[in-house]
């Protein structure tokens, strides 16, 4: 399946200038205040999002998937210093 045709993902546009390198963390959502997410990412990490208005998933998909505790995979600019990551995907991992 192509990357674009997965819930949630939107193209990155290379020839954007403020769009920097991507970064992904898979976990499990599990809290959900307006607009802002925590991931309890599968490495054991608890990092804090806020909802980017490129993401195409909506706020009460979000709130849905942190009370199904499903995996998910985040995607993200590369930005150090930020309390938050801006999530551009939020996007479903699937079991195998």
């Amino acid at each position: 399946m192509e990357p674009s045709a997965r819930r949630g993902v939107r193209p990155i546009d290379d020839t954007d200038p403020s769009a920097g390198p991507m970064q992904t963390e898979t976990g499990t959502v599990t809290l959900v205040q307006e607009d802002r997410f925590r991931l309890a990412a599968d490495n054991g990490a608890q990092r804090l999002f806020i909802l980017s208005h490129r993401a195409r998933l909506r706020l009460d998909e979000l709130q849905g998937l942190a009370r199904s505790q499903r995996r998910v995979c985040v995607a993200y600019p590369d930005a150090e210093g930020l309390i938050a990551g801006a999530a551009e995907c939020v996007d479903v991992v699937e079991r195998s």
